[in-house]
C-alpha cells in the first residue's frame, strides 16, 4: 500500500508547496481547490483528442515535431485554455472576480490549474513506472504550472488584447513541446529541461500586465 501511495505523494509535493504559498498568489483555499480540480479535469478532453489522433510513427523530424508539438502540447494546452475559460466564466457569473479581475490573478489561477493537470498525469505515469517519479514531480509539474499560468493570462487578455492572448497561448505550447523534447534527450540536454521549466515559471509570474 505504501509503495502505491509513494508516487502520488512525491508528485503532489509541488501542489503542497503552492497551497502553502496560496496567499502570496492571491488565491483563497476554496478557490485553490477549485482551480486544482479544473486542471485535473482538463486532462480528459486532451486525452480524448489524442486518442483519435494517432501518433506519427516515422522517426523523421516532421513526425517528431508533429507528435510533440501538435498531438501533445497543442491539445493539452488547448484543453487547459478551454477549461480555464469555462471556469473563469463560472466565477464571473457568481461575482467572484469583481474585486480581483486582473491578469495576475488569472495567471495564479492558471498556475494552480496546471499543477492539477500535472498531478493527475504524473500519478498515472508514476503508477506504471516508478522511475519517472522525480522527473515528473520536480520538472514536469513546474512545466505544467508555467504553461497553465500562461493559459490563464491568455484567457484574461482574450477580449482586451487578442494579440497578447495568442502570444501567451503560443508560448505555452512552445515551452511544453520544447520541454518534452529536452526531457527525453540524452546528456546535458535533459538538464536543460530543468533550466527551461524554472525560467518559464519565473517569467510567467512576472510577465502579466493588466490592461
Amino acid at each position: 500500500m505504501l509503495f502505491l501511495l509513494l508516487p502520488i505523494f512525491v508528485v503532489a509535493l509541488p501542489v503542497f508547496a503552492a497551497f502553502f504559498l496560496r496567499r502570496k498568489l492571491g488565491v483563497s483555499s476554496n478557490l485553490f481547490l477549485l482551480c486544482l480540480l479544473t486542471g485535473t479535469v482538463s486532462i480528459a478532453p486532451a486525452a480524448v483528442v489524442q486518442y483519435f489522433i494517432p501518433p506519427v510513427t516515422s522517426l523523421d523530424i516532421k513526425g517528431i515535431l508533429f507528435n510533440v508539438f501538435c498531438r501533445v502540447a497543442f491539445t493539452e494546452e488547448s484543453s487547459r485554455f478551454l477549461l480555464l475559460s469555462f471556469f473563469f466564466s463560472l466565477l464571473d457569473s457568481f461575482k467572484k472576480l469583481e474585486k480581483e479581475r486582473n491578469a495576475s490573478h488569472f495567471t495564479a489561477i492558471g498556475l494552480v490549474a496546471g499543477l492539477g493537470f500535472a498531478l493527475a498525469e504524473s500519478a498515472a505515469y508514476s503508477a506504471n513506472n516508478v522511475q519517472v517519479i522525480l522527473l515528473r514531480g520536480f520538472t514536469t509539474a513546474p512545466m505544467h504550472a508555467a504553461c497553465g499560468a500562461r493559459a490563464g493570462a491568455a484567457v484574461f487578455f482574450m477580449k482586451e488584447s487578442p494579440g497578447v492572448s495568442v502570444w501567451r497561448f503560443v508560448t505555452a505550447v512552445v515551452i511544453h513541446g520544447t520541454y518534452n523534447i529536452l526531457a527525453v534527450s540524452p546528456g546535458i540536454m535533459r538538464f536543460l529541461s530543468i533550466l527551461l521549466v524554472f525560467l518559464a515559471l519565473f517569467s510567467a509570474m512576472k510577465q502579466p500586465k493588466d490592461i
